[in-house]
């Protein structure tokens, strides 16, 4: 065999007595090991130009001998993945001089945050030693 097709197993009858029909399959060939997607023409007698194909359907093959000539073949194009995006210099030292004065935003506001719920403690203690106080004199 050279090619392999697969068929789902509710149209196993799909080739039969189409010979002069195109049908676009996915095709695997054993020589290269490589599957592509391509225009088929079937055929159950060997014909010119017809290489030898097996019809696969659910683990099985098709009983019969089969051939099939590759009409058109479809070569996909390989996806290019950039994995990483180097930024301009300026965007860089943009981003940077950013991130530090978030940083130091951040920073600031903890700090104040910090002064503020410091003196509001301070406070609560002074009401309470008041509150206490009054409450000992009674």
């Amino acid at each position: 065999m050279k090619y392999r097709i697969f068929i789902p197993e509710n149209e196993p009858g799909k080739f039969e007595a189409a010979e002069d029909r195109v049908f676009e399959e996915y095709v695997f060939d054993f020589e290269t090991g490589g599957q592509f997607k391509a225009k088929i023409m079937v055929s159950q007698s060997p014909m010119e130009g017809y290489e030898p194909l097996a019809i696969q359907v659910r683990g099985d093959y098709l009983p019969g001998n089969w051939y099939a000539k590759i009409v058109e073949r479809e070569d996909e194009e390989e996806e290019v993945v950039t994995v990483f995006q180097p930024a301009k210099l300026s965007e860089r030292r943009g981003y940077m001089l950013r991130s530090m004065m978030e940083e130091e935003k951040l920073k600031r506001k903890r700090d104040i945050m910090g002064k503020d719920l410091e003196e509001k403690e301070k406070e609560k203690r002074k009401v309470i030693e008041k509150i206490r106080k009054q409450a000992e004199s009674k």
